[in-house]
């Protein structure tokens, strides 16, 4: 083992144990054990890493496809969708 991971290991499960909230906990161990392995600077690592961490394009499907929902409600689409597979499948049970 390490000595990155154990330092991350033991942070983690002492911050567990004093009751700390697990977002914190995470990113308190993060930040030291990356600390431990003698990354340069700490804060701007962790910046970065986070902020590559936001392109994903998953997170952009999730207000895409409530405003997907809002439009379909609002236009009646979704009504309509509803109705037409009542129309194949209403008469199957669980239809």
């Amino acid at each position: 083992m390490s000595l990155g991971l154990a330092v991350l290991i033991v942070v983690f499960i002492a911050l567990l144990a004093l009751d700390t909230p697990i977002a914190f906990v995470i990113g308190i161990a993060t930040v030291i054990s990356a600390w431990s392995l003698g990354q340069g600077d700490v804060l701007a690592w962790t910046a970065s890493e986070m902020g590559s961490g936001l392109d994903k394009f998953a997170l952009l499907a999730i207000p895409f496809f409530i405003l997907a929902g809002d439009l379909m409600g609002f236009g009646g689409l979704a009504r309509r969708l509803i109705d037409f597979a009542a129309v194949f499948l209403g008469r199957f049970p669980g239809g």
